[in-house]
């Protein structure tokens, strides 16, 4: 089937996998509802695999939990949010996305959908990201999954964000 989704996946498809636009959408739990040629063959599954299961999935076990519970409360919040992943594929392989998630609403404003583009993410974003990535999982690895735990990991990136003097999406453009 030739939706508008795929339509911007095969615009994208002139580059390495690496490059192509990674396309999914969920339900409003988080649910894979939809994923493009180029999110499957990142993932190394089929759409059957896909389908039905949590965007979580595709998290690597490193991946901070407080990143995810901050992209959550700002969803949650009704505004769009822009979260670097760290993430794993069916063989292991760890890769990065630089993803934008943006929450779809009808005319009445109800929560229909997240609609999630990710795409390679800026090598020098990395270097600086992965550390900061690193230092919070291992602040929620000695603290364990408590509240007070995610706040002190989620500092980390306050702090990094404070260097910069800016706001969240102030800090990540200037990646």
């Amino acid at each position: 089937m030739n939706t508008a989704i795929d339509i911007v996946d095969d615009a994208a498809t002139g580059g390495s996998a690496d490059q192509r636009l990674l396309v999914c959408k969920t339900d409003p739990q988080g649910v894979l509802v939809y994923v493009n040629k180029a999110y499957l063959d990142r993932q190394a599954l089929s759409e059957d695999a896909v389908l039905g299961r949590p965007l979580a999935l595709q998290f690597h076990p490193t991946m901070p939990r407080a990143m995810v519970d901050f992209m959550w409360q700002e969803l949650l919040s009704k505004r769009e949010v822009f979260v670097y992943f760290k993430c794993r594929s069916r063989r292991r392989e760890c890769y990065w996305v630089f993803a934008n998630i943006t929450p779809g609403r009808d005319p009445q404003g109800v929560l229909k959908e997240y609609f999630i583009v990710q795409r390679h993410p800026n090598e020098q974003a990395l270097q600086i990201i992965g550390p900061i990535y690193e230092e919070m999982w291992e602040i929620e690895q000695q603290a364990g999954a408590t509240a007070d735990a995610l706040q002190r990991s989620l500092g980390v990136l306050q702090q990094a964000i404070s260097q910069l003097g800016g706001n969240y999406e102030e800090f990540l453009l200037a990646l």
